[in-house]
């Protein structure tokens, strides 16, 4: 998207300040400013629609391809034979009638389990899938898979996804550490990883240091859970480049909904693909809808040359504050005012407040 500047014409150099920034409020309000496009890309969260099938199983997948996802967040663990399966416990004990860790069973014992009874009666029978016969699933849906490594290393991943003839680009992998997170890039190179931060607050020990480290090493996206999402959290997660995905449950509100779409969350991995995000759901697995792009006010503070902009939630790519001391040379304040935390910004003007007039400027997204 690229805007025209705002731009003012007057004939006399007396016009005020307080003249000026009530005209950028009328300007705003006539929406010079066109909507902004907000999407957000929904994953089934351990499968599916998890929340009406039993997890990690194949029906579970098939379930959920007409609910409308973008893709399907599967566990992988690797069996005491060395193959990797679809488990989301260390142990089988939670959703299978069997007992004990997956790392210590044979692959033939846990897919001799029932894996559908604990959830209800029409799902007995369900097997623990293997990872290729998942990816061969998704793929017959034309989706995207993303492999949750719980443990597993890298080659034999590539085994399972040469086996199942997967397009290695329509992979996400969700890491946990540095060094698995550099063995998987290296293994998929076309692929995406991401880094779990699920359960890491904002702040403390997570730095914006260490978001940016994150980063450097070729991770593309983090996870977080809901209860910790806030916007300096968002803010602090674009700055250093990264894409962020809220893992969840469920949606609890419209509201939220519109919240994360407008503060340009980038993907919801949900158990729950249907209540409260129907209405958005292109049926695709795109949350999509057009938010109006308003600037709710820019303020100058004349005795502290403090220049105070506020904007509603939307995420656009750059957009930039210009000054002028006559209404005819403009000069960049400030750009990339997005970047900044929450929905406001405030800077110190070293020309001084005075004498200059501001304007706000889309540039591009």
């Amino acid at each position: 998207m690229r805007i025209k500047k705002i731009e003012k014409k007057t004939n006399s150099r007396s016009c005020t300040l307080r003249c000026f920034l009530a005209l950028v409020t009328i300007v705003s309000s006539c929406y010079l400013f066109p909507e902004v496009n907000a999407s957000t890309l929904v994953v089934g969260h351990r499968g599916g629609d998890a929340s009406s099938a039993p997890e990690n199983t194949l029906i579970c997948i098939t379930e959920s391809f007409s609910k409308g996802v973008w893709g399907h967040e599967i566990d992988v663990r690797t069996t005491a034979d060395g193959d990797l399966v679809l488990m989301h416990d260390g142990s089988v004990d939670r959703t299978t009638n069997g007992t004990g860790a997956v790392s210590a069973l044979s692959t033939s014992y846990i897919r001799g389990l029932d894996a559908g009874s604990w959830k209800g009666s029409t799902f007995a029978g369900e097997v623990v899938p293997l990872l290729y016969e998942a990816l061969v699933l998704i793929k017959s849906n034309g989706s995207r898979a993303y492999l949750d490594m719980k443990d597993g290393a890298a080659s034999a991943v590539r085994s399972s996804v040469t086996a199942a003839v997967f397009d290695e680009s329509k992979l996400t992998f969700l890491t946990f550490s540095d060094t698995q997170g550099i063995e998987f890039i290296a293994e998929f190179p076309e692929a995406e990883t991401y880094r779990s931060l699920y359960g890491v607050p904002y702040g403390g020990s997570l730095t914006d240091t260490k978001l940016k480290r994150i980063r450097s090493i070729g991770v593309v996206g983090v996870t977080i859970s809901r209860s910790h999402y806030s916007q300096p959290y968002l803010a602090a997660i674009h700055a250093a480049g990264l894409k962020v995905a809220i893992v969840g449950a469920s949606v609890a509100s419209v509201n939220l909904i519109e919240d994360y779409l407008s503060s340009g969350v980038e993907e919801l991995w949900l158990d729950d693909i249907t209540s409260n995000i129907a209405d958005y759901n292109n049926g695709n697995g795109v949350l999509d809808v057009d938010l109006p792009f308003k600037i709710v006010g820019l303020n100058v503070n004349g005795s502290s040359n403090q220049v105070t902009i506020e904007w509603n939630n939307v995420r656009v790519a750059h957009y930039q504050v210009e000054s002028s001391s006559d209404l005819k040379g403009w000069a960049i304040l400030t750009s990339n005012v997005a970047a900044k935390s929450g929905n406001t910004s405030s800077y110190i003007h070293e020309g001084g407040t005075q004498s200059h007039f501001y304007r706000v400027v889309t540039v591009a997204e």
